[in-house]
């Protein structure tokens, strides 16, 4: 899709084209991409020649960073694979260039230009926060339904399972619990929930035919790990 977008990790050469994501470990294969629709209806295709990969070693994976939008003419969001997990995600970082940088103890990415004195060099993956801002983060889960969707659960308590990072008495969380009755419906929230790390059990109550699970912090000097 563009001269950047391909990378190497774990031996093997990773590349997005126009339709699609593929490895390269002596012949080509196309990954399975769950989150395929998402990124390519939302690509801005005149400003494709932009899109840059990365590779992120430490934590197994690898990067695609794209414009959106018919107006946005810089990276903006980006699609990752763990390819140890064989899993993806997608979110929004703003980000122009992107270097592993061996050498040094953190990968180094770049802001897109946007003035003379806003252009910034990032140590990534090096502490909690944001430049001493608060880094907002969140994971949410697809629909989640028992069976084929054609019953009804009924939830009375969360059992978190996180480990807080460099965590003081005050690291928090918010659990909330999205649901929606039928496919064409929007999701509402239906219960939420506030986790420390001496919260045992959350008791809440919701019902619905299709659940989204979401975990979101806000605080400043400390990060967090979900489940193993």
């Amino acid at each position: 899709i563009s001269p950047n977008a391909a990378t190497n990790a774990g031996d093997m050469v990773f590349f997005m084209d126009r339709g699609g994501f593929y490895f390269y470990n002596g012949s080509v294969q196309r990954l399975k991409c769950t989150v395929l629709d998402y990124v390519f209806s939302n690509i801005n295709t005149a400003q494709e020649f932009k899109v840059f990969a990365a590779s992120n070693v430490d934590f197994s994976e690898v990067y695609w960073f794209y414009p959106i939008g018919s107006g946005n003419t810089e990276c903006t969001n980006y699609v990752s694979y763990n390819y140890l997990e064989d899993s993806w995600a997608v979110g929004t970082m703003d980000r122009a260039a992107w270097i592993p940088a061996n050498t040094r103890t953190y990968p180094i990415a770049a802001t897109n230009i946007v003035s003379d004195n806003n252009n910034y060099l990032y140590n990534q993956e090096n502490g909690y926060d944001a430049d001493g801002s608060a880094m907002e983060a969140y994971i949410e889960s697809g629909g989640i339904q028992m069976g084929d969707g054609e019953e009804f659960m009924f939830v009375s308590r969360m059992i978190p399972d996180f480990y807080f990072r460099g965590a003081s008495g005050s690291a928090s969380m918010t659990g909330t619990m999205k649901g929606k009755d039928f496919p064409l419906n929007s999701s509402t929230t239906l219960a939420t929930s506030t986790v420390t790390s001496s919260t045992n059990q959350s008791y809440i109550r919701a019902r619905t035919r299709e659940s989204i699970i979401r975990f979101a912090s806000t605080g400043t000097g400390y990060g967090w790990t979900l489940g193993d």
